[in-house]
């Protein structure tokens, strides 16, 4: 069955800070593929990105999701501590997985699902890939933050500070090598992307359909308060 993409986060409850940033991620995706000189699977990516953080509340430490929720959703924090550990008994706690399981639940396409699951690609992969709509797919994660669209540096630098790691220079200077590359196939730089630029085109994503098991959306969340 079809079903919009905002029916798709009602049923599995996904905390407002998420859909904001797919949705994001998803309209820079989509500004690269109206720009791209040749053809994408432009629904494939676009889907691969309204979907590739569905699992991410696994992995989120239980003060942040309560602190960064709270922010948006007004709901009381021991709703959102049952809810992750009702994905954990559901989709399990390693974040990639939870991705696969939950891909696998809702019928993705093979494509959809083989580009969703594989942003997560190890950086060392990643330069020597062919796959054209994969390099789309992860450089658009890289342009967007908890809460706009970004640079590049900015954002590993937000990552960097978040998360309290630093990116081997070496990663650095492959993901600029992706920007190059991207930028070498499209008609317009894809790092002038902004955020007021993506900003109109969330609204229409959020009525963006995809293909969806009826199962998996008969498959209720009962989350207490």
């Amino acid at each position: 069955m079809l079903a919009s993409i905002s029916r798709v986060y009602e049923h599995y409850k996904t905390p407002l800070r998420l859909r904001h940033h797919m949705l994001r991620v998803a309209g820079v995706a989509q500004i690269i593929c109206e720009n791209w000189r040749g053809s994408l699977d432009t629904k494939s990516v676009i889907t691969a990105m309204l979907v590739h953080d569905l699992s991410k509340i696994v992995s989120i430490p239980d003060s942040s999701l309560i602190r960064e929720s709270s922010k948006e959703d007004d709901k009381p924090s021991r709703y959102w501590l049952n809810l992750k550990r009702e994905y954990i008994e559901r989709y399990g706690s390693e974040e990639h997985m939870a991705v696969f399981n939950m891909a696998n639940e809702m019928g993705l396409s093979q494509r959809a699902s083989h580009l969703a699951l594989n942003i997560f690609l190890e950086n060392a992969t990643l330069p020597r890939t062919k796959d054209s709509e994969l390099k789309v797919c992860v450089y658009s994660d890289l342009r967007v933050s908890p809460s706009s669209v970004t640079t590049l540096d900015e954002r590993i630098k937000d990552v960097e500070k978040r998360y309290a790691v630093k990116y081997p220079r070496e990663t650095v200077r492959i993901l600029h090598k992706i920007e190059d590359e991207i930028r070498a196939h499209t008609r317009s730089d894809p790092s002038s992307i902004t955020e007021k630029e993506v900003a109109p085109k969330i609204k229409k994503l959020e009525g963006f359909r995809i293909s969806i098991s009826s199962k998996a959306l008969s498959n209720r969340f009962e989350v207490s308060k």
